[in-house]
């Protein structure tokens, strides 16, 4: 049913006699919620290029052992990606990223004793679209004047 256990004070002159200690110690795995351990000196964003990997991985530790689950408000990422999670970190891959990948990046670690979350800001970098709201004006037969707004991805 578990241990039994004694100790006995030490000091310069030697060993003094051992005590037990009263009933059975029964052992049991740590409780220990979901920790992030990310450097604080550690970017929380960063830039890719489009058409490039992106991998974001944060240390992670808990006992037992934390399920990750990794959001973005655009991605598909159940067809996209994939999550790798090992006793010490999870890791999100995307073997060619694109512009829906932009923005904030969550990882959201969970056990039976808590929760914890992580977020990186993922900045794609690439071509600009097209401009948006184009207009013609003052229209001769020699010239014309195109007035237009930037695009709403600016690459």
């Amino acid at each position: 049913p578990g241990y039994r256990s004694r100790v006995s004070a030490v000091n310069d002159i030697g060993m003094g006699k051992p005590a037990e200690l009263p009933g059975w110690c029964q052992a049991r795995d740590m409780e220990i919620p979901p920790l992030i351990k990310v450097d604080p000196s550690a970017a929380k964003s960063m830039k890719v290029h489009a058409g490039m990997p992106l991998r974001i991985q944060v240390p992670l530790f808990g006992k037992p052992q934390p399920t990750a689950t990794w959001s973005h408000e655009e991605s598909d990422l159940e067809n996209r990606s994939q999550v790798e999670t090992t006793e010490t970190t999870t890791t999100i891959m995307l073997p060619s990223c694109d512009r829906r990948d932009a923005g904030v990046w969550e990882m959201v670690a969970e056990n039976p004793f808590g929760t914890a979350s992580y977020q990186m800001n993922v900045k794609v970098m690439d071509t600009p679209g097209a401009p948006e709201n184009i207009e013609c004006k003052g229209i001769t037969s020699k010239s014309c004047i195109v007035d237009w707004g930037p695009p709403s991805k600016d690459g």
